[in-house]
């Protein structure tokens, strides 16, 4: 794990964009919540995008770092390979999600009660995320999302990802050319009774955009 002023550092130098949508709520299928996000992409919170992810992760370090400074007793924080294990259901969903069964893919790796949060108050149930999920495979047929680094402390998984893929349909806004895109996204999780409870995240869809140009 990076100390905690280089990964504050780390995270503020790679997360510098996210999209938010309109929705969240409410029951809504995956096609509503792709239109939704298409239809206002260019709404951008970068500064509060870097904030959230700097804090949360900053506020974790330190709070596992005074619980074990004060002798109290806490639980092991999940080592690499577990955490590896937990998420690796739902990036699996990630990598050309039509041809994937993603509502079993997230049910292993989520609760029930699942929350994936792209603002402080911007949430999708589990159900939601994987009409999500395969609404973005119907835009990104070769959709890949992969797991470049991945970080624990206590019950909290941080992951950086990288989403690759071709759009054949009209990615934000964007039409079609032919062209790929590559670009980076920051997850942070929280896990409860070994599956995630919730999620953070923020995924540079500006820069997905400028590639495909």
């Amino acid at each position: 794990m990076l100390p905690i002023g280089n990964f504050h550092t780390y995270i503020v130098t790679l997360v510098y964009t996210s999209v938010k949508p309109k929705s969240t709520e409410e029951s809504a299928d995956g096609n509503q919540f792709m239109h939704a996000l298409i239809s206002d992409w260019n709404t951008l919170y970068i500064a509060g995008s870097v904030a959230m992810f700097a804090s949360l992760v900053l506020g974790v370090t330190l709070v596992s770092g005074n619980a074990q400074g004060a002798e109290v007793d806490v639980a092991p924080s999940l080592t690499t390979e577990e955490a590896s294990a937990i998420v690796a259901p739902l990036y699996e969903a990630l990598n050309e999600p039509t041809k994937k069964d993603v509502p079993t893919l997230l049910a292993k790796a989520a609760n029930p009660d699942y929350r994936s949060c792209s603002t402080n108050t911007d949430c999708l149930s589990r159900d939601q995320l994987a009409g999500v999920f395969t609404g973005l495979g119907k835009i990104i047929p070769d959709l890949h999302w992969t797991i470049k680094d991945i970080w624990t402390s206590g019950n909290q998984i941080v992951v950086r990802g990288e989403a690759t893929g071709t759009p054949t349909g009209e990615l934000f806004g964007a039409k079609p050319t032919g062209k790929s895109f590559k670009t980076i996204s920051i997850d942070m999780f929280t896990v409860m009774d070994g599956k995630l409870a919730t999620a953070y995240h923020v995924e540079n869809w500006m820069a997905a955009i400028e590639q495909i140009k």
